[in-house]
């Protein structure tokens, strides 16, 4: 069962038009017509976008400006999972890495860290931060096994998150941890 939510343009492309629909027995909000090369809405724009699309409402105004502050409870939370374990080469894989500033933190923290980003450019920034990145999605990727997987504010962009979840499962050394965020569609 689901209830439509009003339609919204999500997507930088004056062609897709997507609605997010909410399911009637869990709250979950999924979006609906994703596009088939998902990766294509990912680009540049979509990290630091220009002053003229500021205001589109899909990506982020100045991602690169963001900073370790803003991912200090993500940090935490690895932290508290992992306890001392963390110190001696935990490796971690982080999908949707972005341009990388949770995976440098990580890594500053002790993980081994690599990242996993549908982005070309965004991955190319992790690239030049000299941190090692997949750019692909998981789907379509066999990263190395992991004590650790992060997907922070990167759900509610797949389209099937239970194939999503069985490769996360897959990627994962025994005792292995997944720890992920999304945003909160009802909030105000």
């Amino acid at each position: 069962k689901d209830r439509r939510v009003p339609s919204r343009r999500i997507g930088t492309s004056p062609t897709w038009h997507s609605c997010t629909i909410c399911c009637a027995d869990c709250g979950l909000q999924f979006i609906t017509d994703v596009p088939d090369n998902l990766a294509e809405l990912y680009g540049a724009e979509y990290f630091d976008k220009s002053d003229a699309a500021a205001g589109s409402g899909f990506g982020y105004a100045r991602y690169s400006q963001y900073t370790a502050m803003q991912f200090r409870w993500q940090l935490a939370l690895l932290r508290l999972f992992e306890g001392a374990r963390a110190h001696r080469g935990t490796t971690l894989l982080d999908l949707g890495c972005a341009t990388g500033r949770f995976l440098q933190m990580a890594s500053l923290a002790g993980f081994v860290s690599t990242g996993m980003e549908i982005s070309e450019a965004a991955a190319g920034i992790v690239r030049q931060q000299g941190y090692p990145v997949i750019q692909a999605a998981l789907e379509d990727a066999t990263p190395a096994p992991s004590d650790v997987a992060t997907a922070w504010d990167v759900i509610e962009h797949v389209v099937d998150i239970g194939g999503m979840l069985r490769k996360i499962r897959g990627s994962l050394r025994d005792g292995g941890s997944f720890m992920f965020s999304t945003p909160d569609g009802g909030a105000p």
